[in-house]
């Protein structure tokens, strides 16, 4: 557990803006903060300022400040749900192609993807140790000991039913964007 605690130290000591995450890492953890405590003001964020931990073998392609499109970050995902209405975001599927998951893994139509990547940018930061061994026990636990309250698996999170509600909404415009797509090609 001594480890754990020392990463978590180090995790929050060497915290950053997105303009200087290292272009190319091996495997790790990473973890994502506020930078103010009340930026998205529905939730509770932690005193530590952690909002998401999260694992990668590797960590370059887990830039979710400089991802194109949410379809492929849950984070990114998360945020562009809370923030819907703020930023005035519109879910639509990731692409085109006929599986389901085009709709439940959502992004954010026109200039959405590049306003919430702005916001993203002024508001958080990131934070990435390298490591190899068992990066998932070791994510699982530094989720349980700093609950953050994005990570909607591996601790008893409170808030995950209101952040799920919110994604849920999203999910379902993107779907019947979807829907409509489908049904025009028959």
């Amino acid at each position: 557990m001594d480890s754990i605690i020392s990463i978590s130290d180090q995790l929050s000591k060497i915290r950053d803006s997105v303009e200087n995450i290292p272009e190319h890492l091996g495997s790790g953890i990473y973890a994502i903060f506020a930078k103010n405590l009340d930026c998205l003001a529905e939730f509770t964020i932690p005193s530590s300022g952690v909002i998401y931990i999260g694992i990668s073998n590797r960590l370059e392609l887990r830039n979710h400040f400089k991802a194109k499109y949410s379809g492929f970050s849950t984070i990114r995902r998360s945020i562009g749900a809370i923030l819907k209405n703020e930023l005035n975001l519109s879910a639509e599927p990731r692409s085109k192609g006929n599986s389901e998951t085009n709709y439940r893994d959502f992004r954010f139509t026109g200039n959405g993807e590049k306003c919430l990547s702005l916001w993203m940018q002024s508001n958080l930061e990131y934070s990435i140790v390298d490591l190899e061994g068992d990066l998932i026990e070791i994510e699982t636990c530094l989720i349980s000991q700093n609950e953050p309250p994005l990570n909607l698996t591996k601790y008893e999170n409170y808030q995950k039913k209101r952040i799920r509600h919110l994604r849920n909404q999203c999910k379902e415009e993107a779907k019947k964007i979807w829907e409509c797509n489908h049904l025009a090609k028959r």
